[in-house]
């Protein structure tokens, strides 16, 4: 028996195809309504530029291989609060003049994720953490002190790690996979509550290769350095430790967890800017696609083909690029 307000399946497609469509017809409209009138003479040009057209013609999961103009600036940057002794210095880099939006030398990732497992993790071995650097043209093998490498082809735009559990424990001392979720150490680095056997919670994972440039996000190989987004690294890597980097265009902060009491004086700015660049809003739509699509572990539970499908289908696209923080911040 049918519950009295059930609608039956085949009476709901008609609506879902219907709302569907009224969805694609709003973003189409908002696209007409962001055409001027009298077009300028280099109309084509302006539209490439804008991250909501190139959404809607299918273009802005394009990379575009080039040669870039590279802009390099030292910056203090603050780990878990602002004190002087968690206070150093980090080297950005910038594409094109696209300040918004910095990138970091492989060397200076290693610097930062030791620094970070060092201050938050250096009870359970954290300030061993170090990675070789091979360099081999377009590909860089980058491999832990446990051993575990990873590979980047900066001409595919791909990040490949043959075992991604084991590459980002944070020292050879963690188990592969602690089912029971402690790290078997107390505050002063000693065992407590768990005897572990080095086989007891061993797992090896399986070979993860992510694919930044399927979603637009170039892994720049130029003039002999390497660079990557420095968001980028904070996904796949300074996040499995529970901690994301910050940047506000004067400094750069490595956070755990989500309050941001302790680096206020430094982080929220006196006069911050009433639009934000068409390149980040593109960028920060891209590597939030890319993101939710390589680690959020339920997508098929959910039934979501990839996200920037969903955001699409549910209306949300148009306001997450839109270059008004506010409305981007709402969406």
């Amino acid at each position: 028996m049918k519950k009295k307000d059930q609608i039956p399946r085949r009476e709901a497609l008609p609506a879902l195809r219907k709302l569907k469509q009224q969805k694609q017809l709003q973003t189409q409209e908002h696209l007409k309504s962001k055409k001027t009138t009298e077009a300028p003479d280099n109309a084509e040009d302006v539209e490439e530029e804008t991250a909501l057209s190139l959404w809607g013609k299918g273009e802005l999961f394009t990379v575009k291989e080039k040669e870039y103009q590279i802009e390099t600036k030292t910056l203090p940057l603050y780990i878990g609060d602002t004190d002087p002794e968690n206070t150093f210095e980090i080297e950005v880099a910038f594409m094109d003049g696209v300040t918004d939006i910095p990138y970091i030398t492989l060397d200076t990732m290693e610097s930062l994720i030791a620094r970070v497992t060092g201050l938050f993790y250096g009870a359970q071995g954290g300030e061993k953490y170090s990675l070789e650097i091979e360099k081999d043209a377009d590909t860089v093998t980058l491999t832990r002190e446990t051993q575990y490498p990873a590979r980047i082809d900066f001409a595919k735009d791909t990040i490949k790690f043959y075992d991604y559990d084991a590459f980002i424990r944070i020292s050879d001392s963690d188990p592969l996979l602690d089912v029971i979720a402690s790290t078997g150490f107390n505050e002063d680095g000693k065992p407590h509550l768990f005897q572990k056997s080095d086989s007891s919670f061993e797992r090896y994972g399986d070979p993860v290769t992510f694919s930044p440039g399927e979603y637009g996000i170039d892994l720049v190989a130029q003039g002999g350095e390497y660079y990557l987004p420095l968001q980028l690294v904070s996904d796949i890597i300074l996040s499995q430790y529970s901690v994301t980097t910050l940047y506000n265009g004067e400094a750069v902060f490595a956070q755990a967890g989500g309050n941001l009491d302790a680096i206020a004086d430094k982080y929220y700015i006196s006069n911050p800017p009433a639009e934000r660049s068409q390149e980040l809003a593109a960028f920060n739509y891209k590597e939030l696609c890319f993101a939710l699509d390589a680690l959020y572990g339920l997508k098929e539970q959910h039934n979501i083909k990839n996200f920037n499908n969903l955001f699409q289908m549910t209306g949300l696209a148009v306001d997450m690029l839109s270059t008004d923080p506010q409305v981007a911040g709402q969406a």
